[in-house]
């Protein structure tokens, strides 16, 4: 009998100190890829998506990708003059 498994991977790097939360679209604009474009682009790269194929294949799984994605917290922009971090993501003193 063949397993057949389910497979998806994130990550998000984060900190207290950041205003921003991490939506959606957080992940979209960093690193949001369905299923086979995932395994196109990061299948045979050295990522955890490869090492878990590599292992599906050595073990008979079918492995059935649904997505990657990750996200991390952008660096505010200064204004000037005032010492403070500003703006999407930014961090306020």
């Amino acid at each position: 009998m063949t397993f057949r498994v389910l497979s998806a991977e994130t990550s998000h790097e984060t900190n207290t100190f950041n205003c921003r939360k991490t939506d959606e679209q957080a992940f979209r604009d960093r690193h949001f890829l369905p299923g086979v474009e995932a395994v196109v682009q990061r299948g045979e790269a050295n990522t955890e998506l490869a090492g878990f194929l590599d292992a599906g294949r050595t073990w008979g799984w079918q492995v059935d990708h649904v997505l990657s994605a990750a996200a991390t917290g952008e660096k505010g922009k200064k204004e000037k003059g005032d010492g403070k971090e500003k703006g999407d993501g930014g961090i306020i003193n």
